[in-house]
């Protein structure tokens, strides 16, 4: 296994980035050599598995066999405010309904404390839906 994550990090960049590996001068222009794994191996959801690190005895060890890939999904992009993951939260205000008071809700119900448990009545259940709605 590589000793270093930062050993890991230069290989992943490596195959999957844009690797400067040599600049050419020419009289006008400069050519830049880059590295990188061939297009077909970079494709698909198995394409970290044929990543190979050299071990420290030297042998060639695939990252599959000290890191786990697995395939989920995630989204496309994350909003920020500054440095802080945020969220828009847009909603429709039924007639009759001051912009204030739908605030005041949305805070009181940011404010909760989540409970997964279920409600010990229905009596209880009906008391905590009569009191976020509109009036």
């Amino acid at each position: 296994m590589p000793s270093n994550p930062s050993v890991v990090d230069s290989i992943i960049y490596d195959a999957f980035g844009q690797r400067v590996a040599a600049r050419i001068y020419k009289r006008l222009n400069q050519y830049f050599v880059i590295l990188e794994v061939e297009p077909d191996f970079q494709l698909g959801p198995n394409a970290l598995r044929r990543i190979y690190a050299t071990s420290s005895s030297g042998k060639e060890v695939p990252l599959s066999a000290f890191a786990k890939i697995t395939s989920t999904v995630t989204p496309i992009a994350v909003n920020h405010q500054g440095q802080f993951p945020s969220v828009t939260l847009s909603f429709n205000l039924p007639p009759n309904f001051s912009i204030g008071a739908a605030v005041t809700a949305i805070r009181q119900v940011a404010n909760l404390k989540i409970c997964t448990c279920r409600p010990r009545s229905r009596r209880a259940s009906r008391a905590a839906r009569k009191r976020f709605r509109p009036r």
